[in-house]
């Protein structure tokens, strides 16, 4: 699981689902954090899912439109713009509008 990018970006972008997903857990007083590293043709998939919700997940393309200017928002915001920046793309399954489950796809780098 290599990818091509920004260590400090990556690093900030883990760190911001991470902290997401606890303070959902710890509000709702469930849940587990579930990471899952994959791999397809020339793609690395890291997915971060929450187990703290019942309901059936929505998957939503857009994550957390820039116009909401919570902190949040703004942070997942990011995320999302480093994460296309580097080649890769975001998706989000939402359950009663909090996160159950984000999907990062990185490009892989192969190795010569």
């Amino acid at each position: 699981f290599i990818i091509e990018g920004n260590k400090h970006f990556v690093m900030y972008i883990i760190f911001n689902v991470l902290q997401n997903l606890i303070c959902q857990i710890k509000s709702s007083g469930k849940g587990e954090i579930i990471i899952m590293l994959s791999e397809s043709e020339g793609r690395n998939i890291l997915s971060f899912k929450n187990t703290a919700f019942d309901e059936d997940p929505v998957v939503r393309t857009e994550l957390f439109p820039a116009e909401n200017f919570s902190t949040i928002a703004l942070n997942a915001h990011f995320c999302k713009n480093v994460t296309e920046a580097m080649g890769g793309s975001v998706y989000c399954n939402m359950a009663a509008g909090k996160l159950a489950e984000l999907v990062l796809t990185l490009p892989k780098v192969i190795e010569q």
